[in-house]
C-alpha cells in the first residue's frame, strides 16, 4: 500500500526491489538532474508553456507527452502528430510500450506526474537560451537519453535498450552490428593505416558483435550525441577505448577513465595512436579494465535497474523547498516531488486539450507500428 493506493502484490514485490536493491549510485544522476527545480518547484504554468512550444523548434514534435494518474498512462499531446516524425513514430510507440509495461510492472507505486519525453538524438534545453537555469519556472524539463553540461534535459535509459533486448536474450539470429562515425573512418583512419596503426574500422563490412568480442580493444565514438553501442561493448570483455565527446547518459556518471574504459579524443583523433601504444604495453591493466566494466554493466545496466530508475526519476520521496531560507529534501528525489500542482483533468489545476489512454492506442496504432517493425518482443521486467 502505497497511501491509498492498492499494490497487486507482484507490483508491490517489484517497487521494493527497485528500493532495496544496490541502484543508489545509479539514482544519484536523478537527483543531478532535477536540481534546477528544487527549490521553485514546477509549476501548472510552466507545463502548459512546454506543450504550446512542443511542435517548435527544437522539440519539433518528436516526442510524446505522457501523464501518469493512478498507475495508468496517458497520452496528453496530440497522436495525429505521431504521423509526421518520421522514424521518431515507432520510437513514440516504443516509449508507449515502455510506459505500459511500467504500469503494469509498479502499478500505482508510479505517483501522479506528467512530462515529455523527446526521441530525437540532440538535447533540446540549452540553459544559456534560459538564463542559465537561474529561472526555473521557465525552465522546460524534456526526459531524454543524452545531454551535455550546457543541456539541462532529464536523462533516463535508451530506449534502444529495450527495444533491441541488450540486457536479455539475442535479439536475433546475427547479433546487432556496430556503426561508426563516417568522419572518424574515412579521415583519420585510412592514414592512420596507412602509416601503420592497426584500426579496424569501416562501413562495410558491417561486423557483428562476435567479432568485437574477438578483439582485446573496441574502440567506441559516439555519434550525433550519445552512441546507444556503449553500452553493448561494456559487456564484452574487450577493454572500451571511448571517445569524449561531452555527451553522457543516465549511467556515464559511474563510468571513471582508467578503471572503466580508456579514454581517447578530448582534443584529436590522433590519441587513438597513444592508447594503442599504452595498451600494448599494459595488457594487465587492460584486461583488468574490460573486466570492471563488465561488472558495472552487469549491476547497473540490466532491465530491471532500467526499469526501477525509471520509476525513481518518477516518484515523489521526501520534500523539496525551502524553509526558513534554507533549502530543504536534499535527499530527495522523483519528479512527482517539484510538480506544484495535481495533475489530470479531473484535479483541475490544467486544462489537457488530449488525455488519451495509452492502452487505447496501443491498442491499434501504437502495436500495428511495433509490428511493421519487428519490435513485439521487448523486453521490460521479466
Amino acid at each position: 500500500m502505497i497511501g491509498k493506493r492498492q499494490l497487486a502484490p507482484q507490483q508491490q514485490e517489484a517497487a521494493a526491489y527497485c528500493s532495496a536493491g544496490n541502484f543508489t549510485a545509479l539514482y544519484q544522476a536523478i537527483e543531478a538532474d532535477l536540481r534546477p527545480w528544487r527549490d521553485s518547484g514546477i509549476p501548472p504554468q510552466l507545463m502548459d508553456s512546454m506543450l504550446e512550444r512542443f511542435r517548435d523548434y527544437p522539440m519539433r514534435s518528436k516526442g510524446v507527452g505522457v501523464a501518469f494518474k493512478g498507475g495508468v498512462p496517458f497520452i496528453i499531446t496530440d497522436p495525429a502528430g505521431f504521423e509526421k516524425v518520421g522514424h521518431h513514430k515507432r520510437l513514440i510507440a516504443a516509449h508507449l510500450a515502455l510506459f505500459s509495461a511500467l504500469s503494469a510492472t509498479f502499478g500505482a507505486a508510479i505517483p501522479d506526474v506528467e512530462f515529455l519525453v523527446g526521441t530525437a538524438d540532440e538535447p533540446t534545453v540549452r540553459l544559456h537560451t534560459h538564463a542559465n537555469g537561474t529561472d526555473p519556472a521557465s525552465l522546460p524539463f524534456v526526459m531524454r537519453f543524452c545531454k551535455s553540461d550546457s543541456h539541462a534535459d532529464l536523462m533516463v535509459p535508451d530506449i534502444h535498450f529495450f527495444m533491441r533486448n541488450f540486457t536479455g536474450r539475442t535479439a536475433a539470429a546475427d547479433l546487432w552490428f556496430c556503426d561508426v562515425r563516417k568522419h572518424f573512418i574515412w579521415q583519420y583512419a585510412r592514414g592512420a593505416n596507412r602509416s601503420g596503426l592497426p584500426i579496424d574500422v569501416a562501413q562495410q563490412p558491417k561486423r557483428d558483435m562476435l567479432y568485437h568480442a574477438s578483439n582485446k580493444l573496441l574502440l567506441h565514438l559516439d555519434g550525433q550525441t550519445c552512441s546507444s553501442r556503449l553500452e553493448q561493448l561494456l559487456v564484452l570483455g574487450s577493454c572500451v577505448v571511448k571517445e569524449e565527446s561531452g555527451y553522457r547518459a543516465f549511467f556515464h556518471h559511474l563510468l571513471q577513465p582508467y578503471q572503466h574504459y580508456v579514454p581517447f579524443w578530448k582534443e584529436f583523433p590522433e590519441e587513438a595512436a597513444d592508447v594503442m601504444r599504452w595498451a600494448a604495453a599494459h595488457d594487465g591493466e587492460a584486461a583488468a579494465i574490460a573486466a570492471r566494466a563488465q561488472t558495472l554493466a552487469a549491476t547497473y545496466l540490466h532491465k530491471r535497474a532500467l526499469m526501477c530508475y525509471w520509476l525513481k526519476m518518477l516518484q515523489a520521496k521526501g520534500g523539496f523547498g525551502r524553509r526558513n531560507g534554507r533549502s530543504i529534501g536534499a535527499r530527495a528525489w522523483g519528479l512527482a516531488a517539484l510538480l506544484r500542482y495535481r495533475p489530470g483533468p479531473d484535479a483541475g489545476d490544467r486544462r489537457y486539450p488530449v488525455w488519451l489512454p495509452v492502452a487505447s492506442y496501443m491498442a491499434g496504432e501504437g502495436t500495428q507500428e511495433l509490428e511493421r517493425y519487428d519490435l513485439t518482443t521487448m523486453e521490460f521486467w521479466d
